[in-house]
C-alpha cells in the first residue's frame, strides 16, 4: 500500500453546503440589520390601535367640523431648533387663547425620529413652542387642542427650511 492510500483524504464537498446556507443566512441577518438601522425607515405608532379606533376618528373628524376650529403654522430655524408660531381661532377667526395645545411633529426624511412640544400662549395671544430640529425639509405637525371640554385635531405639513419663516 501506499501513503497515499493509508492517510484519509479531505473531501471538500460535504461542507459546500454548510458554507452556502451560512453565507445565506449571514447575509440575511446583514440585510435585515440594515433595515432596521435605516433612519428614514418608520412605522406608525400603534397603528393597530388607530385601525381598530378607526370610528374614533372619524368622530373627531365631524367634532372638528362642527367646532369649524382653524390652526395656522408659522415655523423659523433657529440654531438647532425649529420655532413654532401658531394661531387658534374659533369658527368667527377669534383667538382661543387659554386652549391647552400639544403638538407632536417629525420631519418625513426620518418618520421614527418623533418630537413632542406643549404651545404656550405669548404676550402676543398665539401660541409659541420649540422643537429640536431633526433636519430641514418636510414635516407633518399633529395638533391637539383642548379647551373646555371640547377637543380639536389638525395634522399640518409643511416645509422647514433654515432660516426661513413659512
Amino acid at each position: 500500500m501506499s501513503d497515499r492510500e493509508d492517510s484519509p483524504r479531505f473531501n471538500i464537498w460535504p461542507w459546500v453546503p454548510v458554507v452556502l446556507l451560512t453565507s445565506m443566512v449571514g447575509g440575511l441577518l446583514y440585510m435585515a440589520k440594515i433595515a432596521t438601522d435605516d433612519p428614514g425607515f418608520a412605522v406608525e405608532q400603534d397603528y393597530y390601535q388607530k385601525a381598530v379606533a378607526w370610528d374614533d376618528h372619524q368622530a373627531q373628524s365631524a367634532e372638528n367640523t362642527r367646532l369649524g376650529w382653524n390652526l395656522t403654522l408659522e415655523t423659523r430655524t433657529v440654531g438647532r431648533d425649529v420655532q413654532l408660531v401658531a394661531k387658534l381661532t374659533d369658527d368667527r377667526g377669534h383667538a382661543l387663547p387659554n386652549a391647552k395645545v400639544r403638538v407632536d411633529a417629525f420631519a418625513n426624511a426620518r418618520a421614527g425620529h418623533i418630537v413632542s412640544a406643549d404651545l404656550s400662549t405669548g404676550p402676543d395671544g398665539k401660541l409659541h413652542g420649540k422643537l429640536p430640529l431633526v433636519r430641514v425639509g418636510l414635516w407633518e405637525f399633529r395638533f391637539s387642542a383642548e379647551q373646555n371640554g371640547e377637543r380639536f385635531t389638525q395634522i399640518i405639513r409643511q416645509d422647514v427650511l433654515r432660516g426661513d419663516a413659512t
